[in-house]
């Protein structure tokens, strides 16, 4: 299940700041195309770890396990059916923002913040740049 956390913070780090994981608030996160196929890898691979996973029927691990399966199985179908990365170009100034915002909401020790808000506002051309041959991308397909 840690792997699994791991995987959700990577594929969108504003949800690892606004739960208080430390080590992504510095970065936007990776939306590439290929980024994104290497997350859908990762994400069938744990459905199909926790799937083998011989647990008692009615017991906390069976019930995690199926909370944890139906958020991933959520996460894949975005990715395979809703593909909001290629068709919603407002998502990436929103990340941006909202990635800094929650910056701000928190509370972090003012050196830490100061330097996160940096490193993110520094990755915001290329987040956009990505955004834009997603959503090119998209329309070529």
């Amino acid at each position: 299940m840690e792997e699994a956390l791991e995987e959700r913070w990577r594929s969108l780090p504003l949800l690892a700041s606004f739960a208080g994981a430390r080590g992504w608030d510095h970065t936007l996160g990776d939306y590439s195309a290929g980024e994104i196929s290497r997350g859908l890898r990762v994400k069938k691979a744990l459905l199909r770890r926790l799937a083998g996973l011989n647990l008692r029927p009615g017991s906390d691990q069976a019930l995690d396990r199926r909370i944890l399966s139906g958020r991933i199985t959520v996460q894949v179908a975005e990715i395979e059916g809703w593909r909001r990365l290629h068709w919603d170009p407002a998502l990436y100034p929103l990340l941006a923002i909202r990635s800094l915002y929650v910056l701000l909401l928190k509370e972090l020790p003012e050196r830490y913040r100061r330097e996160s808000i940096r490193a993110r506002l520094a990755e915001v051309p290329a987040l956009l740049r990505t955004g834009i041959r997603n959503v090119e991308r998209a329309d070529r397909t």
